[in-house]
């Protein structure tokens, strides 16, 4: 993994899926991106939810946040569903309401 932040939301997850019908892998790699974390359900074996963590460098480097938004742009144009976690959030505030964000799109993916 690219970062400790994606290290941290990794082992978190990984604790309230293992019961679940998801897993989830790192840096997943699609044409010429690679994604951070996605979650993918076991039963169909399909990609659910890519998770981006935007790491200690990316607020000081306004070209990596463009080059991500345009990622991004191109891969939900394509049906991909994406979640953005910040290290700010993630390390200043509840990590556990950031999990449940994560669980609570699940279940809404899920019911699509």
């Amino acid at each position: 993994m690219d970062s400790i932040l994606e290290r941290e939301i990794y082992d978190k997850l990984k604790l309230h899926l293992n019961d679940k019908k998801y897993d989830i892998i790192p840096q997943v790699k699609q044409s010429d991106f690679s994604i951070d974390l996605w979650i993918k359900d076991k039963t169909t074996n399909n990609f659910i939810l890519a998770i981006e963590c935007d790491g200690p460098t990316y607020h000081s480097k306004p070209a990596d946040r463009t080059c991500d938004i345009w990622r991004q742009s191109i891969l939900e144009s394509n049906g991909w569903k994406f979640e953005w976690i910040s290290s700010l959030q993630w390390w200043k505030q509840d990590q556990n309401k950031a999990i449940n964000r994560f669980l609570e799109r699940l279940e809404t993916l899920d019911s699509i």
